[in-house]
């Protein structure tokens, strides 16, 4: 599907992302993780619930990092995403707006 055009940022009505979907099957499909990642899912995206597709792993007792190195898929931005997020720092006003939807999502 992915090739075909499917977005792996796509949200369901849960805020679940296909990641996190496949995070939550046990076992999880590590070859599905991989692809989704190889065409931009976020690795730290968070669902309407505030979980991250490793917490949803855990969870199961499965180890992201058994599946693939979080630090190949985690990005300055979203780093600074989950900080600013993290620390509640104040970011209105002063980030530019179009940055606003990758901090709330993280």
């Amino acid at each position: 599907m992915l090739t075909l055009g499917a977005k792996p940022y796509a949200r369901d009505a849960a805020g679940n992302t296909p990641l996190h979907l496949v995070c939550k099957l046990n076992p999880c499909p590590a070859d599905v993780v991989r692809e989704l990642l190889s065409h931009g899912a976020h690795i730290d995206t968070v669902n309407y619930d505030g979980e991250t597709p490793e917490e949803l792993l855990k969870a199961n007792q499965q180890s992201l990092t058994a599946i693939v190195n979080p630090l190949r898929y985690t990005s300055l931005k979203c780093l600074a995403a989950r900080t600013v997020k993290n620390y509640r720092l104040p970011y209105r006003h002063i980030v530019p707006q179009c940055l606003h939807s990758t901090i709330i999502t993280h």
